[in-house]
């Protein structure tokens, strides 16, 4: 641990052995918090813990070892995590949400997720989904699977079926899913079209990938054989500036009448970010996150 990031109690400084080093940086929100101290021991282990991460001061059981979960793939490109910009009062892990880290372990699901790309103080919308609508309406932890890379899609040979991250997301999901007895899968959030609607793809090319990838998907990860998939729609002010970008937004927006199982997360009424209007706002990302659970619960 790096000195001063972390203080931990009196026991553990006398005994580091006390000190559950993984378990701890498991159970922490991904944002350094400003100090940690773990307190509460039973058979050499922390059991309670209190951290404080932009000044405000949070208490929990010390678990490192949850689940079993429900898990769901986020995957797409950049509208997955480049809501501007974090409030630390809105942005808030959750004790039943975690995620899937690239290193191979269970990290507290803070904002952003570790996607293949991401980029420090933005917000995507799937925290959001599972903490504020999922949690609460199913009543069943979360694990996500961040597997999202900025500029990224169909068109530049990354997301269809054998590309690299369409690979990376299914191993890494699969990881997830064997990481626990009783993990189940439960969905694929899919946000994803700008680089073909930048590109000047047809509605019937992108139907193809997107539809080929949701298949493959579905045949590949563990548990997802008739998974519930949403796929978002992209930021209507973006895709009104130039009509080569429309026909993409009608295949995304079309798929659940052309696909079983599967949703739309409509984004009428949605801003992006002033200058960068590609982007979704955090704002809008907060509110399409309902959108999402709108999609997947219908």
């Amino acid at each position: 641990m790096k000195d001063g990031t972390y203080m931990l109690s009196e026991a553990a400084l006398v005994d580091p052995a006390h000190a559950d080093v993984a378990g701890l940086l498991a159970f922490l929100p991904t944002r350094t918090p400003d100090a940690a101290i773990v307190y509460g021991f039973a058979e050499a282990r922390p059991t309670v813990i209190a951290w404080k991460t932009a000044g405000v001061r949070h208490v929990g059981p010390f678990d490192t070892n949850p689940g079993p979960f429900d898990v769901f793939l986020v995957a797409g490109q950049s509208n997955s995590f480049f809501g501007a910009s974090f409030d630390a009062s809105l942005d808030t892990a959750a004790t039943d949400v975690w995620q899937w880290g690239h290193a191979g372990r269970l990290i507290r699901s803070g904002e952003p997720l570790e996607h293949v790309t991401t980029t420090p103080d933005r917000i995507g919308y799937a925290v959001t989904f599972a903490r504020d609508y999922y949690v609460p309406n199913v009543g069943r932890p979360v694990l996500l699977v961040g597997a999202a890379a900025g500029g990224t899609g169909f068109a530049d040979h990354r997301w269809r079926v054998g590309d690299d991250l369409y690979l990376n997301a299914v191993a890494r999901t699969n990881a997830a899913m064997a990481s626990r007895v009783g993990n189940v899968f439960k969905g694929v959030l899919w946000h994803q079209g700008e680089e073909e609607a930048l590109a000047g793809w047809t509605k019937a090319q992108h139907i193809a990938a997107l539809d080929a990838m949701i298949a493959g998907f579905r045949a590949a990860i563990t548990g997802a054989s008739n998974a519930r998939v949403v796929v978002g729609g992209m930021v209507p002010e973006w895709v009104a500036a130039s009509a080569t970008r429309q026909p993409v937004q009608d295949a995304l927006s079309e798929t659940p009448g052309r696909v079983a199982n599967t949703g739309y997360a409509d984004p009428t009424g949605l801003a992006g970010i002033a200058g960068n209007e590609i982007h979704y706002s955090a704002a809008s990302q907060r509110t399409l996150a309902g959108r999402y659970w709108t999609a997947y619960a219908g």
